[in-house]
């Protein structure tokens, strides 16, 4: 089984590649006269004005209309700014930003990031663990 930090770097960076893989692919085909780019590649729909109002899945509306890269270990964002309001496994929330939790951690608070129980060989010392 694979330590949680090292499956959040695989997610991380499957994001990374799709966006770029969207780049890619809309600097191909803006080559073309024929083309005429849309102002926001990641906008998956937008209003009569033409500002997005929602994006796809990794970015966040900001306060103009544009789609923008949001912390990709927020499992979910405010709707304007791209706080996270939720963070994957493995991280816990302060303000807004989603931190790596302690791994020797067993279970903790998602929140504050504190141990609340901890592996084999190890106990609660303050919020951490350590070896016991």
């Amino acid at each position: 089984m694979y330590p949680r930090s090292f499956i959040h770097l695989l997610m991380i960076a499957l994001l990374l590649v799709l966006s770029i893989s969207q780049i890619v692919n809309v600097t191909a085909q803006s080559q073309s006269a024929s083309y005429q780019a849309k102002p926001n590649i990641f906008c998956a729909a937008t209003n009569n004005l033409g500002n997005c109002i929602s994006c796809y899945n990794g970015y966040y509306v900001n306060w103009s209309g544009v789609c923008i890269l949001g912390n990709p270990l927020c499992a979910s964002y405010h709707m304007e700014g791209g706080e996270c309001l939720s963070c994957y496994g493995g991280y816990y929330l302060s303000s807004g930003n989603c931190l790596l939790a302690n791994p020797l951690c067993k279970t903790y608070n998602i929140f504050t990031g504190c141990c609340t129980s901890c592996y084999t060989g190890f106990f609660i010392d303050g919020p951490n663990c350590v070896l016991g």
